[in-house]
């Protein structure tokens, strides 16, 4: 909160600090139209839009440098909390999709930090999970039904 806070102290506009709750609550989550395609997408407000595209380029600017290292550094420690955050999710609520696609994430940091065995045989490991229906035709329902153990 405090990194959009400076965002928004950056963008010397402080009505939009005071603007995003009203646009918040034009987002329709959940709901659905006679088709049955989620709206969620269509009722985002353009300013909303807009304010998303600027904070996305200023994180750009702070993951490159431009706001000082410490913010640098903050950013990626926050990232990196919020991929095990999401990854940990994945396996408490027995999501294997989410698992999977959240597992080359986890690879990336292992294949970074040099911690050669974790790198070499997750990425088998994601590869095997990627072809399993193949292996064993079927097994893809029972990981839906929330199987997964690690």
């Amino acid at each position: 909160m405090l990194y959009f806070r400076a965002f928004v102290k950056k963008e010397d506009n402080p009505s939009m600090l005071d603007s995003l709750p009203s646009l918040l609550r034009a987002l329709k989550i959940g709901d659905k139209d006679p088709c049955g395609d989620n709206v969620f997408h269509q009722s985002i407000p353009i300013e909303l839009l807009e304010i998303h595209q600027r904070y996305k380029s200023y994180r750009k600017i702070t993951l490159n440098g431009g706001h000082g290292a410490t913010a640098k550094y903050y950013l990626i420690y926050i990232e990196l909390i919020g991929l095990y955050h999401r990854f940990s999710r994945s396996i408490r609520m027995g999501d294997y999709r989410l698992y999977i696609h959240f597992l080359p994430e986890i690879l990336k940091i292992f294949f970074a930090f040099i911690h050669q065995n974790y790198a070499r045989w997750g990425v088998r490991f994601h590869d095997n999970m990627l072809r399993m229906e193949d292996t064993y035709p079927g097994i893809t329902e029972n990981f839906e039904r929330g199987i997964i153990s690690i």
